[in-house]
């Protein structure tokens, strides 16, 4: 599960742990409900492996939380504007080593086929 691109990477995330956590879990869940989501490193495991189709994150972190639902209401948006910012602070690296691509996550948001974008 650690291969699984996510949207925010930092030292608490459960992302490393999904696999041992999901062992829990039945196959299938009607809806799967994350109280602490943190940046839902369980609940994407757990739609990957197709265990829920449905899902509830919580977090006392609001803005966290915000982020989340836009990436879900408009991945688009927000993977051009992370792109965007990227570019702008990164100009002289592209210059200085040729590196000249947008970061991996606003890639996959592009090359996702279940994605569509406007």
């Amino acid at each position: 599960m650690s291969n699984l691109p996510h949207p925010v990477q930092y030292q608490g995330s459960k992302r490393n742990l999904a696999s041992f956590i999901l062992g829990f879990f039945p196959d299938k869940i009607d809806r799967l409900v994350e109280p602490f989501a943190g940046t839902g490193a369980i609940s994407i495991a757990a739609s990957a492996r197709q265990y829920a189709q449905r899902f509830w994150l919580n977090d006392l972190n609001q803005p966290l939380i915000e982020l989340l639902q836009l990436i879900i209401d408009d991945p688009c948006e927000i993977a051009d504007t992370y792109a965007s910012i990227w570019n702008e602070q990164h100009e002289d690296l592209k210059e200085t080593y040729g590196y000249n691509h947008p970061p991996r996550a606003a890639r996959d948001v592009r090359d996702d086929s279940r994605i569509t974008c406007r």
